[in-house]
């Protein structure tokens, strides 16, 4: 009798729906039974039916009604009974007992089943993969809550936007030629591979990167199969946002697939990150005027949605041709109004030497931003870091200040 929790209730009967429609306001009778875990009203007499109302849904939080809550759970158990509506849905299976399974942003796994039309009668089906917002009634059996569609018209299916392309930035340099005759230190520190990621802003959703495929273009002829790579991260936007890479890059014949957290690549509806590639390599394995050249290819699948995070989607596909990438023969140094400060070698097991030509204060970050150390540095020294990953090395005195990426192996 409202969209509040506590304002359904389930009515057990082989004949009464001969007697009501949906949308009818009725006045009826009857006795309160327990069956099974759910509270029902038995044996109904209808006393008076009014039509031309208008039965609308409750707007729910899936997590009330998570398939693992237990019976008489205190924020599922208000719900049952009622028509409820769970947005943006994403169906995993159909199971046994015609029940469909599907999860929520958050992870959150909802049941869908057929107590309202036995078998799906009506011809309701969902597809695996799909995303709906989907309308039912709460009941509980089988040992956990479920929502039941009334028929077809109770799931609208979600068109995201997986649209999302690949573009190449202006002034692209597709290859570059390796000269191994500079000093091994430089031959470490390859810089970047740059491309451009748009979401499109078509649905009002953010667009998240899964999956990244680097290939080797048709002009290389450095050969990736060994151990050639010793090392590298993705930025993703600006120096201080790295692509966090769940597991080590696999080379396939001729691509790099690059397993990444989604929740570290965000795009905002209708907006563009640029993604800088940095990699290093074991000079031992490095031939002299050797053609390194990298392309991006990029589908739909290869971006992942929101509400899409445990889809694994495939990763990127069509031809977009793009990318740059330099050689950074200055091992990192950097000056702040004329004043000289060295870093090296990066990346490093863990030490790194630091040569500055005044005072200054050095304040190290892990990519979170927390501080993990801090120096007064008024000369040459070293400093330790002893957990591997992306650190910040932020030299700053009263001329100014400048900050270092540098990579523990």
């Amino acid at each position: 009798d409202s969209n509040n929790p506590m304002s359904g209730i389930v009515i057990y009967s082989s004949s009464f729906d001969a007697l009501v429609s949906v949308n009818d306001t009725i006045t009826l009778t009857g006795q309160k039974a327990f069956s099974y875990g759910m509270t029902e009203i038995v044996n109904p007499v209808l006393i008076n039916t009014v039509t031309g109302g208008s039965a609308t849904a409750a707007i729910i939080d899936p997590a009330d009604i998570e398939y693992n809550k237990t019976q008489d759970d205190p924020t599922a158990e208000p719900w049952e009974g009622q028509l409820v509506t769970a947005a943006s849905i994403v169906i995993d299976s159909l199971g046994a007992n015609y029940e469909y399974f599907g999860h929520d942003c958050a992870g959150n796994i909802i049941c869908f089943d057929d107590d309202v039309d036995y078998h799906y009668g009506s011809g309701f089906a969902l597809s695996n993969g799909s995303m709906y917002n989907i309308t039912g009634v709460v009941t509980y059996s089988y040992s956990h809550y479920k929502i039941n569609p009334r028929g077809t018209n109770d799931a609208t299916e979600i068109v995201r936007d997986m649209t999302s392309v690949v573009e190449d930035p202006a002034n692209q340099i597709t290859d570059a030629t390796i000269d191994a005759t500079v000093p091994v230190d430089s031959l470490n520190a390859i810089e970047v591979f740059k491309f451009k990621v748009t979401d499109e802003g078509s649905d009002g959703f953010p667009t998240k990167i899964h999956f990244l495929d680097i290939y080797t273009g048709p002009n290389n002829t450095v050969d990736f199969s060994g151990d050639i790579i010793s090392g590298g991260w993705f930025d993703f936007g600006d120096a201080a946002n790295p692509i966090v890479i769940l597991a080590d890059p696999v080379f396939d014949t001729d691509h790099f697939t690059f397993e990444v957290d989604p929740e570290t690549a965000v795009i905002d509806n209708g907006t563009s990150k640029e993604v800088i590639m940095h990699l290093w390599f074991d000079p031992a394995y490095i031939v002299d005027e050797s053609v390194m050249q990298f392309m991006v290819k990029a589908d739909p699948h290869g971006f992942v949605a929101e509400c899409m995070n445990s889809q694994f989607a495939p990763a990127f596909t069509s031809d977009v041709v793009g990318g740059s990438l330099t050689l950074d023969t200055n091992i990192s140094v950097e000056g702040i109004n004329g004043k000289l400060i060295s870093v090296y070698p990066n990346p490093s097991g863990g030490i790194f030497n630091i040569n500055v030509s005044e005072n200054y204060k050095l304040e190290v970050t892990d990519i979170t931003g927390r501080v993990i150390k801090t120096e007064n540095l008024t000369g040459n020294t070293s400093i330790q870091i002893n957990t591997s990953g992306v650190y910040f090395l932020k030299f700053s005195n009263n001329k100014g200040s400048y900050t270092q990426k540098v990579i523990v192996k």
